[in-house]
């Protein structure tokens, strides 16, 4: 049942009652309240207001389902697209090859120490791992994605000074 001051709380189709007024500008802008049923039909749209009247209707959407919760999950679907700029595509490149460098490097500190040093054949195998480990930590700075951040922002704040 929908009474006057109430919000419709999902699309609801009107069955019997009074003739209901209803306040729309929360989904068209229009300062003037619809009647329902009427010109407009006889479904009331969630989110909207009753002003006047009192009546028993049949809920046909929820959520999502609702015009503005289809409105609403367009909204947020268009908010969940990401853009990669040209500077993080750049970004993404130079810590791939910093990863890919530190990687060759700790490969062939483990092959160095493991077979030339022949911690492999004296059973020292742990050592050789940890060093090769050690370096693959030490390669890769701590404060890169700090510095990532600053690079950024500094790139963006000349953009915007030499286009301007």
């Amino acid at each position: 049942m929908l009474v006057g001051g109430n919000m419709v709380p999902a699309d609801v189709k009107w069955i019997r009652g009074d003739t209901m007024s209803i306040d729309t500008a929360a989904m068209t802008g229009e300062p003037i309240p619809r009647k329902y049923p009427g010109e407009h039909g006889d479904v009331m749209l969630s989110g909207t207001t009753v002003k006047q009247g009192e009546c028993y209707g049949q809920c046909m959407a929820v959520g999502t389902a609702t015009e503005m919760g289809r409105a609403q999950a367009d909204v947020m679907a268009d908010k969940q697209v990401t853009v990669v700029s040209v500077f993080q595509t750049k970004i993404n490149t130079v810590v791939q090859c910093t990863v890919s460098y530190a990687l060759v490097l700790v490969i062939a500190a483990l092959l160095v120490q493991g077979i030339a040093r022949g911690d492999f054949a004296s059973g020292n195998w742990r050592e050789a791992v940890l060093a090769a480990l050690s370096i693959m930590v030490a390669a890769i700075p701590i404060a890169l994605p700090l510095v990532i951040q600053v690079s950024k922002k500094i790139f963006y704040m000349f953009w915007h000074l030499r286009v301007n």
